[in-house]
């Protein structure tokens, strides 16, 4: 089920990426790129400064001491609303970030588009699709680490036994293991 909806999520922005020809062409990947880069320095920056005053509105999920939680140690229970709270404001800030960065840079990528229609090719068509699976993975890596934190048996039991849910979050080469030291730095001293 998680592999269908993250190709039909894929498949759609690949199409919106498409539909946007000032997207696909030298400046529109570059700006398309570092606006990705920069939104991940914002968020990973300011995501920690915001967790603290994000404890006042944004509700933590529920969690009974018992809970066993399939991807964090029993010595991590105790630092999870800390960790959610990293983690919620960083996804928070990523998505503005993201929508800031590209709202700003959308009038200059129109201005400075050739004026004559030109055909894509297929080299335009395969960033789309790469800049559309980025988009989605990060989607999806970050959804299913925040619901990580819900403290739900069937939940927990789900995200343990589902092999393409353990193998996003537990197999990415570079985000599984930079979430959790990120999210659990300066905690968990036990460990």
């Amino acid at each position: 089920m998680l592999l269908i909806l993250f190709l039909l999520f894929s498949l759609t922005k690949a199409l919106v990426y498409w539909q946007k020809p000032y997207l696909l062409n030298k400046r529109g990947l570059l700006v398309n790129a570092l606006t990705l880069a920069f939104a991940l320095l914002i968020a990973r920056g300011l995501g920690p400064v915001l967790a603290v005053p994000l404890e006042l509105f944004l509700p933590m999920p529920g969690h009974a001491l018992d809970t066993s939680y399939a991807f964090y140690p029993a010595e991590l229970i105790p630092d999870l609303d800390t960790a959610y709270f990293r983690l919620a404001a960083f996804c928070l800030l990523l998505v503005l970030a993201l929508f800031l960065l590209r709202r700003l840079l959308k009038p200059l990528l129109l201005f400075f588009q050739p004026e004559t229609e030109e055909k894509l090719s297929r080299y335009q068509a395969g960033w789309a699709g790469f800049y559309a699976l980025v988009d989605t993975y990060l989607l999806f890596f970050f959804t299913l680490q925040l619901l990580t934190f819900i403290g739900q048996d069937k939940l927990q039991e789900y995200l343990a036994s589902d092999f393409w849910v353990s193998g996003l979050l537990f197999q990415s080469p570079v985000l599984s293991q930079w979430t959790f030291s990120f999210i659990f730095e300066g905690l968990a001293y036990g460990l």
